[in-house]
């Protein structure tokens, strides 16, 4: 994953796909990288100016398909991600919180409903509560 600035940022269409709305952007950043990269809000958290972790999911052409995240939160931008630690077992203490802080993050966005850092790290704490209650129901020795 790499990180840079934003420095343009051009809106191309909307479109749905399985149920859900995206908005299709054409993006450069300050390292030369161009491509096209979709977003579920409409303008995205990121404009002009921005710092923002990348990688390149698709390459074909002059345009590559470019998945964004948060720089630190690795989550959003690796192949495939989702809202769930990927790892067998019980997820390390900081795994556990970026993964918490990840989904607070991404249900804020995606709800619209906009949050403080405090609600953000309270949704956060008790995503990581219900993974300790549902953690001990599977297994009552832990």
């Amino acid at each position: 994953m790499k990180t840079a600035h934003v420095t343009g940022l051009e809106f191309l269409e909307t479109f749905n796909h399985n149920g859900n709305t995206f908005h299709q952007y054409r993006i450069a950043l300050d390292d030369g990288t161009r491509g096209i990269c979709n977003a579920k809000t409409s303008p995205p958290w990121y404009g002009e100016g921005t710092e923002v972790a990348y990688t390149i999911a698709e390459a074909n052409g002059h345009l590559s398909k470019i998945r964004i995240g948060r720089p630190g939160f690795e989550a959003n931008t690796s192949t495939g991600s989702g809202s769930t630690p990927r790892s067998s077992g019980s997820p390390s203490g900081s795994v556990l919180a970026r993964w918490a802080i990840d989904a607070a993050i991404q249900y804020t966005i995606a709800s619209g409903s906009g949050a403080s850092i405090d609600q953000i790290e309270a949704r956060a704490l008790n995503l990581i509560d219900l993974h300790n209650k549902i953690k001990k129901q599977q297994d009552p020795t832990t």
